[in-house]
């Protein structure tokens, strides 16, 4: 949580982001959770499927499949 904490919130509140986006569409903050863990889910898919992915925590043109 530490690692890209500054990306999503500039205070201690680690969840903000998730609190923010709830209240912005009427969901719980874990509907928010989910939504982006399924996004997460459908790259590494996609990534898997295609078999186009560097095993690796950054690349040239962002984010590894690790990260």
């Amino acid at each position: 949580m530490d690692f890209k904490r500054g990306e999503y919130s500039p205070n201690s509140d680690r969840l903000q982001n998730f609190r923010e986006v709830a209240a912005f569409l009427g969901l719980r903050p874990s509907e928010v959770a989910l939504t982006y863990l399924l996004k997460h889910i459908q790259s590494i898919a996609l990534a898997v499927r295609s078999g186009k992915y560097a095993w690796t925590w950054n690349t040239e043109g962002g984010e590894g499949l690790k990260q």
